[in-house]
């Protein structure tokens, strides 16, 4: 029983090696048709997969990696100096309800309300310099900063913020007094559309969310402008 058990077993093996000598010529066509149907190199460069350079691999790395940081750098750049709100206002990118809040973006606009732009704030200067192997090492990214800058552009964004937020509701207050109505009109009192629409004003975010959730995200803000004592300048 153990003889005929090896011989079925030595059987299958010539059979196994049998059929992979057999499947080599087949995969080494295989492969000779891949090598043949690969693209040159004018269409590699067409495709942007290869850089139109004579330059050697090496020195091609190095500058790709250098244009990946100054793009990092430039995007990290633009949304740390992105304008605040009343910068999108005075550029009429956003607007304001003119029957809730009349004349209010036409004051912004005509620079009848003070406010600190975040373009005043200088961005700091930023030096990319290659050094070393291009394989083993990273461009070496070095930044100064200004050192006219009195505040970073976040705080000048929260201010912004502020201010808007309090000439939407003195306009509010204006408005009520001036009417019939008895009480004040809160948070809690605003519809789900008005909330929404004072969120876009201030750059709240406001997709999906209900109106309690709309009402923590406001009076999150309003706190965090208490704790930091950012200074707002008043309306004349």
């Amino acid at each position: 029983m153990c003889a005929y058990n090896m011989s079925n077993l030595s059987l299958k093996r010539k059979l196994d090696s049998s059929n992979e000598i057999s499947s080599l010529p087949s995969r080494s066509k295989l492969l000779n048709d891949k090598l043949s149907r690969r693209p040159d190199r004018h269409q590699l460069v067409e495709q942007g997969i290869l850089h139109d350079s004579q330059c050697a691999p090496s020195l091609q790395h190095a500058e790709h990696a250098l244009k990946r940081a100054r793009l990092a750098d430039e995007l990290n750049n633009r949304l740390v100096n992105r304008p605040g709100p009343l910068d999108l206002i005075q550029h009429k990118i956003l607007h304001i309800d003119t029957n809730e809040y009349p004349n209010l973006e036409q004051a912004i606009q005509g620079g009848q309300i003070p406010f600190k732009t975040a373009a005043s704030h200088r961005r700091p200067l930023i030096f990319h310099e290659y050094t070393g192997s291009p394989i083993s090492s990273k461009p070496k990214v070095t930044k100064i900063d200004s050192l006219s800058s009195s505040s970073n552009a976040h705080q000048i964004r929260l201010a912004q913020q502020q201010l808007l937020l309090e000439l939407t509701s003195n306009k509010q207050d204006e408005q009520q007094s001036s009417s019939s109505l008895l009480h004040k009109k809160t948070l809690e009192q605003m519809t789900l559309a008005e909330l929404r629409d004072l969120c876009k004003q201030c750059q709240i975010p406001s997709s999906h969310a209900n109106k309690t959730k709309l009402i923590e995200r406001i009076k999150q803000i309003q706190n965090k402008f208490n704790d930091q004592d950012v200074l707002v300048l008043k309306v004349n």
